[in-house]
């Protein structure tokens, strides 16, 4: 603490008396040095701290140690001591500070992913989690192999809405079963990702490669284009509304039910939470689409079964408990369900179409899409004329009896017929544009388009499936449809083909 303190004996006493009291040393040591000043900021802060008081006893006991055995010399320093220890905690505070805001922001940066994958809850179009860290194709028989797994042949998917292609769930549910058996890398599972598709698909998929962009963001850019699936909002509210048919059973009834339930609870990120909203959804739903008898059937059967197995019955084994009860359910439906094809639909994505209009589409009828009279006063004047040279010798000799009266009308008819003939043949050759201008197609009621008529199979009448639905052009007009084309258009909403899913969804 001191130098020399056998030549300075009250240097020596001094310094040990400001170990005891180092508070009454600073004004004693400024005479001495500047080894011997103490900053009363560091030793405030060293007293106040728990550990910091332990190191100035220790240090007091030190001093008192070399005073009774004579030391000449020692290194340790009070303001040193009190310095380096602030000095020290500051810096261990501030890898603290530091480690805190490191963990803060891959916090916050891990919610933020979560929140961009919001894609991935739905568990059929996650990417694959493994992905090797090295190639595994490097020699053609493992690449043959390979293909047979992917669907790269004649099923490549091309995200088309036609009935035998496949769908993006479908697709992906195969490229990843795929991949769990031949583990590609990364790059060569992308790889058989464009080899597994065509058409649109396939540019789409090149240009998201080229561009960089992670699986998540490609998985969720497929789906963004190719998912065409009912909305689970639009399945809820289905649900809720469904009531059994008289044209059903319950196995329809169930079937239809279990459809729904299953694509609203598909949106749930756990499995056990979709698992709780599938039961539920198609036990309450099952319980008020049926009519009352069944209902309290149904009720009742949970209830007791329940109370047998000490938990609550899942749906699967509520519909197999019923099915002893199948046949008294299905009288109940038919004589007390809901009117048959009112506002219900049998697939998802399907519209509501009514019985008539099923029956005009099955019917081998004509259909006309309207009715359209065309004659010129030009001509009505000219049967005027013939009417009342023809009438006047009828009335003056009526006496003559009925066979004289319909050979008299038999005779007008056939001049009036030959005479507009001949009026027609004669604007025909005078403007014989403007008669095929009158003839040319003017446009499609039904979707606005010039390439064909109303009275033919309109292309742009489908349902959200993709399905061609021949139909006729309605009384009112449509209000959904945007802009200058609103009520102009005589379509069912139901059809509107600027409506979401329509084949016009991006004009």
């Amino acid at each position: 603490m001191a130098d020399n303190r056998n030549d300075h004996p009250e240097e020596e006493e001094g310094a040990h008396a400001r170990m005891n009291n180092p508070r009454s040393s600073t004004s004693d040591t400024s005479q001495h040095g500047d080894e011997y000043m103490i900053d009363p900021d560091h030793l405030d802060f060293t007293q106040n701290n728990l550990l910091g008081s332990i190191l100035l006893k220790l240090a007091h006991d030190t001093t008192q140690l070399a005073k009774a055995c004579k030391l000449k010399e020692m290194e340790t320093n009070i303001g040193d001591l009190c310095q380096d220890f602030k000095a020290a905690l500051e810096l261990e505070e501030g890898k603290i500070d530091a480690k805190a805001i490191q963990v803060t922001m891959r916090e916050n940066e891990r919610l933020l992913q979560r929140e961009l994958d919001s894609h991935l809850l739905n568990q059929e179009i996650k990417p694959p989690e493994y992905f090797s860290p090295i190639p595994t194709l490097t020699n053609p028989h493992k690449m043959a192999d390979c293909l047979k797994l992917f669907p790269s042949r004649s099923s490549k998917f091309s995200g088309s809405a036609k009935d035998n292609n496949m769908t993006i769930v479908e697709f992906l549910s195969l490229m990843k079963a795929a991949q769990n058996q031949c583990k590609l890398s990364e790059g060569e599972f992308r790889d058989m990702l464009l080899t597994s598709t065509t058409g649109r698909a396939h540019i789409l998929l090149l240009e998201w490669i080229a561009s960089g962009q992670s699986l998540n963001n490609i998985y969720h850019n497929l789906s963004l284009h190719f998912d065409k699936r009912l909305p689970a909002e639009e399945a809820k509210a289905r649900l809720f509304s469904y009531k059994a048919p008289k044209n059903s059973n319950l196995a329809e009834v169930i079937a239809h039910i279990m459809e729904l339930a299953s694509r609203i609870s598909s949106t749930l990120p756990d499995e056990s939470s979709r698992k709780a909203s599938y039961n539920h959804e198609v036990i309450t739903a099952l319980t008020q689409s049926l009519p009352s008898d069944s209902a309290k059937l149904v009720r009742s059967t949970y209830s007791t079964l329940s109370a047998k197995i000490g938990r609550a019955l899942e749906a699967s084994e509520l519909t197999r408990a019923l099915n002893v009860h199948r046949h008294s359910i299905d009288s109940d439906i038919k004589n007390h369900g809901a009117e048959a094809n009112r506002g219900r639909t049998t697939k998802l994505g399907s519209q509501k179409i009514n019985s008539k209009r099923n029956k005009m589409k099955n019917s081998n009828w004509q259909q006309f899409s309207s009715y359209n009279v065309q004659s010129t006063n030009k001509s009505i004047q000219q049967s005027q004329n013939l009417s009342q040279k023809v009438v006047k010798p009828y009335v003056n000799k009526s006496k003559q009896g009925s066979n004289q009266r319909s050979r008299s009308r038999s005779n007008y008819q056939d001049n009036s017929n030959s005479q507009n003939r001949q009026t027609f043949q004669n604007k025909q050759q005078r403007n014989p544009n403007k008669t095929r201008a009158n003839n040319a197609i003017t446009g499609c009621s039904l979707c606005g388009k010039n390439d064909h008529k109303a009275s033919q199979i309109c292309p742009n009448m489908r349902t959200d499936d993709g399905k061609i639905y021949k139909t006729l052009p309605v009384h009112m007009t449509c209000s959904l449809c945007p802009g200058n084309k609103k009520n102009t258009l005589n379509h069912p909403e139901m059809l509107c083909p600027y409506r979401k899913g329509g084949p016009f969804q991006k004009n």
